[in-house]
This record gives structure tokens, C-alpha cells and sequence, in this order.
């Protein structure tokens, strides 16, 4: 009867450590290189369940409008743009954000290189003073699904209002619609993506 190999023969061991890449490179990317499968705008995003919460905002089918509302209470008031924007970061926070899911799973490894690469950012615009603002996004959070970038609402209104020099006049309904546009920004143009919309704010 011939010998059987031993678990500790040499050549055991040298196919052992001749697998291993192929092994690591199909935990990484056999799925194809990772790409954008979907984007959307995001309020409030739950990693525990993977699902977006509108966060009061109301969406018209038909445009690109999106409406939030928001009651002050008595014992607040509000006699200025700057205290506006404080109660609804603060009291009543109300946030924007999307939400780009990959055509897979991350690895950890690319979600390393991810996290250097990838920026949030937004342009702010209105329409009738003609302003506009550019800037990073507070938040970002990657998982390994995907991105989700925000920021607060109030912060953003805050910003605009400055370069507009209103930070100090008695908020007016009319102001709005302002445009908003978020960006994902990669130095890989096929990890770059934006979703727009125009905000409307109601408040009693």
C-alpha cells in the first residue's frame, strides 16, 4: 500500500499558500468592480434596517418638490431668520441627506480606500436673490452597502442667508422654494452622483 501524504507534507502546504489569492480576491471583488446601483434622497437613514425615513418631508409625484412642516411652540420665539434656523437644528431638527447603495458588498479594504475617496458636498440655491453656496456636508457614514451623506437643514439655510445678508430679517414664507443638490464626489467618475430637489418649509 503506498504512503499517504502527511497534512504537514510540503506539498500540502505549498498548494495551501498557492489557493489563498484567489481565496482573497474573490472575498473582494468577484462580484465585478463596485459601481453605483441606485441613489436617492435620504433624510433619515436606519443602517439597522437598511431603510430611509422621509423625516416629515412630503414628496409631489409629479415635480421635484419636497415639503416639511413643523409647529413652533408657544414658548419659542422666533423673530429672525438666525433664530429660525437655531430652533429647527436644535429644537426641531430637521436634516437632508441621500443615499447611494453599491451593486454589492464592500470589502473591508475597499471601504478603507472608500472612506479617503469619497466627499459629500452641496450646492444651495435660491432662485430669486439669485445667491448660491457650495460646501462639505457634515455627515457621512459608509457601510458596506453603500453611503449615506446629511447634514441639518437649518445649517445649510444658515449659510445661504449669510451670503444673502437676511440672517437678521423676520422669516417670510415666501422665501421659499430654495434648490438643493447633493453630491457624492469621487476621484472615480463612475462613484460620482447628485440628486436635486426643491425644498419647501411650512411652519404655524
Amino acid at each position: 500500500m503506498k504512503n499517504r501524504l502527511r497534512l504537514n507534507h510540503p506539498l500540502y502546504i505549498y498548494a495551501f499558500y498557492a489557493f489563498l489569492p484567489v481565496v482573497f480576491l474573490c472575498s473582494c471583488n468577484c462580484g465585478g468592480p463596485l459601481e453605483i446601483q441606485s441613489s436617492q434622497f435620504c433624510p433619515d437613514y436606519d443602517a439597522a434596517s437598511d431603510a430611509c425615513n422621509d423625516h416629515g418631508f412630503q414628496s409631489d409625484s409629479a415635480s421635484d418638490h419636497l415639503t416639511v412642516e413643523f409647529t413652533v411652540s408657544d414658548d419659542h420665539k422666533i423673530g429672525t431668520w438666525k433664530e429660525w434656523n437655531y430652533f429647527i437644528y436644535f429644537e426641531a431638527p430637521i436634516t437632508v441627506g441621500y443615499l447611494v447603495r453599491w451593486n454589492r458588498e464592500a470589502s473591508l479594504e475597499e471601504r478603507s480606500e472608500l472612506r479617503k475617496d469619497l466627499h459629500c458636498s452641496y450646492l444651495i440655491q435660491h432662485p430669486t436673490s439669485g445667491m448660491e453656496v457650495r460646501g462639505e456636508l457634515e455627515g457621512k457614514r459608509l457601510e458596506k452597502n453603500g453611503v449615506w451623506c446629511f447634514d441639518y437643514l437649518g445649517t445649510l439655510l444658515a449659510v445661504l442667508q449669510k451670503e444673502e445678508g437676511i440672517l437678521q430679517n423676520r422669516p417670510e414664507r415666501d422665501y421659499f422654494p430654495v434648490k438643493l443638490t447633493l453630491m457624492l464626489e469621487s476621484s472615480k467618475k463612475h462613484l460620482r452622483t447628485e440628486v436635486s430637489r426643491s425644498i419647501l418649509v411650512n411652519w404655524r
